[in-house]
């Protein structure tokens, strides 16, 4: 990193925690590390992995793709002030990752929205007629509307986690 683009970067504050530090030296000596695909990886190397624990068992359990999930909540990591700590390079790369997690974030809304329309729609007195609801092939129906009426709970907790980050990390 050239020390110009370094003197643009504001100082972090001496209470930040050592995961965010690691993070931002992480990014900094490569800021290609926010692809997308690469996210996890780098939450574990700075130590945040392991709190993100049941965000990430919960995404496994509703069948998503945990790195999409990782990507996700490292780009909710960098909304706001922890952003104007990297280098101008690196803010060109997390851009692309917070589009990424963007498009993610609202197909899973747009997924659970879904869901839980169709979930109405059989709870109504023609829907319970028509379809045998919890018997054969239409209980196997049943399931998969609950399923990803469920992926809503999974954008409340990343939005959660982001919130308290935010919170413990506010005088950075």
């Amino acid at each position: 990193m050239s020390a110009l683009s370094r003197e643009a970067v504001p100082p972090l504050a001496p209470d930040v925690p050592p995961e965010f530090r690691k993070l931002i030296k992480l990014i900094e000596d490569a800021p290609s590390r926010l692809d997308p695909r690469r996210a996890m990886e780098l939450l574990r190397d700075a130590g945040l992995a392991s709190g993100l624990d049941e965000i990430f068992r919960y995404a496994a359990d509703l069948g998503l793709n945990v790195e999409a999930v990782a990507a996700i909540v490292l780009a909710d990591l960098f909304s706001g002030i922890l952003a104007e700590k990297l280098s101008p390079a690196a803010q060109r790369d997390l851009g692309a990752l917070q589009h990424y997690a963007k498009a993610a974030t609202e197909t899973i809304r747009e997924l659970s929205g879904h869901g839980m329309a169709l979930l109405r729609v059989t709870e109504a007195a023609v829907g319970r007629d028509l379809l045998l609801l919890r018997q054969g092939p239409s209980g196997d129906v049943l399931r998969t509307l609950e399923h990803f009426a469920r992926f809503r709970d999974l954008g409340d907790h990343v939005q959660t986690f982001a919130r308290t980050a935010v919170r413990n990390r506010a005088s950075i």
